[in-house]
């Protein structure tokens, strides 16, 4: 058996079914033709890795990226770290220049892979001999999902695909590292979960504060099982947006450091002010709600339940440290008395709010966007000012139904991320919400969505400049400085037509009409909206 071939099985043991990415010499020795593998070919290596990503976060199996040596090694890091700060399970793979050829910084587009990509994966290999592929490759997908979960790494240096292997041999040893399915379950400490039982009970005004875990381990149920019985208020982290339907009556709002310029007062003083107990349920610090935000007023105990130790105490340090399964967690708290809290008053955000909601500007995009997707269609955020808007303003009520880059804030992340929801979910409406300069950073792949038929719409907030870095310096400086922030015009339809797709020109006034008629088009399309924050 050749090397290739046993590679391709080894991820099939895995049950891999797709392979996002770019191949490179290697194609010689390796041709990827397996039938019961599709190959997802995009126009940028960065592109793959966050179709992966997102891919891998909509089926929370690991998915596999994969490169060729030298540019296309190097071109992953960021969607590599994107899946780490975002705790997505994936395995990323290059090839490597030939076994022989291998002299790191000195050989043609020879690089040390391993050590480029070790500080932002949870493993990373290189294999030095073909009977090595199964294991390794076990070794990697075992690794992205033990918690937390994130990326592997291995490099193969892509003259071990033509080299040859016993057959019985290669047999025995897919045998020997299949298909890993078992997951195990980290059980919660029970004196400790008392401890946190005795602490909600006597809390007069308690708050729970929710991140992505909850989605990603799906204990949405048990959430709101826990939350009704207690009778205890929820906000939400953004990758937690979803965790809970925000029409439910315990829901105060989506929160984060922007919350409060746009509504013009202070958000935190009146949401967390008299606060008393904290608990913080699938939270993590990169998701950037910080406690500083929820630690102000009356002096709080929080109360962190996490599936693993994810704490580091110059940044976040509970007073009760609950790590084991979070459904468990859960359950085992309502198996306790309960004594249900009276919510405090939330009147004014809630008022504050809603007089936002009607007032006029880029809040009015988002409204349009999530009545016209429905409750379960997907909208996708890019980076940058609107990402606020679209994080803060589009009420969600299922999980997974807003995704954004929350951990590493990964530039371009909208237009990949919408292909791969809508590789996941075909008839589903999906929408991404781009700035112009993260979906021109990434438009060039606007023709991998019309080549695979994937009829996704972006919507573009055209402001000719990095609208979020304009508002930095005005908050610094009081003023902007145009060659830093500003760009000049580009006609997106133009582009979009170029690419095989349809273009349309809106604005805030005629959008739902314009959404309508892209989302009847099942074709991919771009639609312009001019926009001044």
């Amino acid at each position: 058996m050749k090397g290739s071939e046993l590679f391709i099985q080894s991820l099939k043991n895995q049950g891999v079914k797709y392979i996002f990415g770019i191949v490179g010499r290697e194609a010689k020795s390796i041709l990827f033709d397996d039938p019961n593998i599709k190959f997802i070919l995009t126009r940028h290596e960065f592109t793959a890795g966050i179709m992966a990503e997102v891919y891998a976060r909509l089926t929370g199996r690991p998915q596999i990226l994969f490169s060729t040596f030298g540019p296309g090694a190097t071109n992953i890091v960021t969607p590599v770290a994107s899946s780490y700060l975002d705790k997505s399970p994936m395995l990323t793979i290059s090839a490597q220049v030939e076994k022989y050829d291998v002299n790191y910084n000195y050989t043609h587009q020879c690089v040390d892979q391993v050590s480029i990509l070790k500080p932002i994966t949870k493993y990373a290999k290189e294999i030095y001999s073909v009977k090595e592929i199964p294991e390794i490759i076990h070794k990697a997908f075992r690794a992205t999902q033990l918690l937390p979960p994130g990326p592997s790494f291995v490099s193969i240096p892509f003259d071990l695909f033509d080299q040859e292997i016993d057959k019985q041999q290669a047999i025995n040893l897919l045998k020997k590292y299949n298909y890993l399915n078992k997951k195990t379950v980290n059980y919660p400490n029970k004196k400790i979960i008392k401890k946190a039982h005795k602490l909600i009970m006597e809390a007069k005004h308690p708050i729970i504060l929710v991140g992505n875990a909850v989605i990603r381990e799906k204990a949405t149920d048990e959430l709101k099982n826990f939350v009704e019985k207690w009778n205890i208020p929820v906000v939400l982290t953004f990758g937690g947006k979803g965790a809970i339907p925000e029409n439910h009556p315990l829901y105060i709002g989506t929160i984060n450091k922007y919350l409060s310029y746009f509504l013009k007062f202070d958000v935190n003083q009146t949401i967390f002010s008299k606060v008393d107990v904290i608990l913080t349920i699938g939270y993590d610090y990169a998701e950037n709600t910080e406690p500083s935000q929820w630690t102000i007023g009356e002096k709080k105990k929080i109360i962190n339940i996490s599936s693993f130790s994810n704490t580091d105490k110059k940044l976040f340090n509970p007073d009760i440290n609950i790590i084991g399964d979070i459904k468990t967690t859960l359950r085992e708290l309502i198996k306790h008395n309960i004594d249900k809290k009276k919510k405090l008053d939330f009147s004014i955000f809630k008022n504050k709010l809603e007089k936002f909601l009607k007032s006029k500007g880029p809040q009015n995009i988002i409204t349009t966007i999530r009545k016209v997707l429905g409750k379960d269609g997907i909208l996708i955020s890019d980076i940058g000012l609107h990402k606020q808007y679209a994080g803060l303003f589009s009420a969600t009520y299922y999980p997974n139904t807003f995704l954004c880059s929350n951990g590493l804030g990964t530039f371009g992340f909208s237009l990949p991320a919408a292909m791969a929801a809508k590789l996941f979910y075909p008839k589903r409406k999906i929408i991404a919400v781009c700035g112009d300069g993260g979906f021109h950073s990434i438009s060039h792949d606007l023709e991998t969505a019309v080549r695979y038929n994937l009829p996704i719409i972006c919507v573009i907030f055209k402001d000719n400049c990095f609208g979020l870095i304009k508002h930095y310096q005005k908050e610094g400086h009081h003023k902007t400085n145009p060659e830093v922030v500003d760009f000049g015009k580009v006609d997106f339809i133009k582009l979009a037509q170029a690419n095989g797709c349809v273009g349309y020109k809106a604005s805030i006034s005629n959008l739902k009409v314009v959404l309508k008629k892209a989302i009847n088009l099942s074709q991919p399309c771009v639609i312009e909206v001019p926009i001044k924050y």
